[in-house]
């Protein structure tokens, strides 16, 4: 029997599916190579923008989505508005280069309801 909070990952089993949302193509295609070469998770795709990606998702909703916060036509902001409106099961991991407080805070609030996240920094601030 399935109970109301269930997931639709929980009620399916097999590797994660994951899909990549960023504008740039060699960020793209590196994730998803790196991500290829791990078991237990599987690449659905990836687009250059939050509504490439909602159109993507007619075909099978993936159980987690990388997105990049600053892209054209939709920005990643709007897309985890839409994400969580449309898809309230999917997770999400933002990824982006810019470390201004409001992106992030406007990121996590619109997933805050079960927002766990990070800050790492690739580079230190000289």
């Amino acid at each position: 029997m399935r109970s109301a909070t269930t997931t639709h990952r929980e009620e399916r089993s097999g590797p994660v599916r994951i899909f990549i949302v960023d504008d740039h193509v060699a960020i793209r295609i590196g994730l998803t190579s790196m991500l290829r070469a791990q078991s237990g998770l599987e690449v659905l795709g990836t687009a250059a923008s939050g509504r490439d990606a909602l159109a993507s998702f007619e075909s099978g909703v993936p159980d987690v989505v990388l997105v990049d916060l600053r892209m054209a036509d939709m920005d990643g902001i709007t897309l985890l508005r839409e994400l969580h409106q449309r898809f309230p099961s999917v997770r999400t991991i933002v990824l982006t280069s810019y470390d201004a407080d409001e992106d992030i805070y406007n990121a996590v609030l619109h997933r805050s309801r079960r927002a766990r996240w990070r800050c790492w920094r690739c580079c230190p601030k000289a």
